[in-house]
């Protein structure tokens, strides 16, 4: 498992640690999802490591950066073995949050349609695309 964060690095590695507590195999990568360039740099990072992208789940900020690679690797029309992704949404984005957070509900409202999307898109390709929350 691949636990990305853009600062707070300590944390991320207690998290590794956590996973790792309980059985499994994690390690941390640091990236700015919003910033494309860092995106690719971690994912190539990724590519180094053993074991292939089988799942990627993700919020919105760079999530359009982050399915684009992770369907590069995931794509049984590519060589890669198939795979889910699972974006984070939000009731708010059916309900539009008037008067509170509505640019978040905005932001959930987009990450929906990207999912809708990107189901329909990469489904032939062995990839799954879902939303939670």
């Amino acid at each position: 498992m691949v636990i990305n964060f853009r600062q707070r690095e300590a944390e991320a590695l207690q998290v590794v640690a956590d996973i790792e507590a309980q059985g499994g195999s994690a390690f941390a990568l640091q990236a700015d999802i919003a910033d494309e360039a860092q995106v690719v740099r971690m994912f190539r990072q990724l590519d180094q490591q053993p074991g292939a992208l089988r799942v990627l789940a993700t919020n919105v900020t760079g999530t359009f950066i982050c399915c684009r690679e992770a369907v590069k690797r995931m794509s049984t029309a590519h060589g890669g073995r198939d795979g889910a992704i699972v974006n984070v949404s939000s009731a708010a984005s059916r309900t539009g949050s008037p008067n509170e957070y509505v640019d978040y509900a905005a932001s959930k409202g987009a990450m929906d349609t990207l999912t809708r999307g990107l189901s329909l898109e990469v489904a032939a390709q062995g990839i799954r695309s879902t939303a939670c929350g």
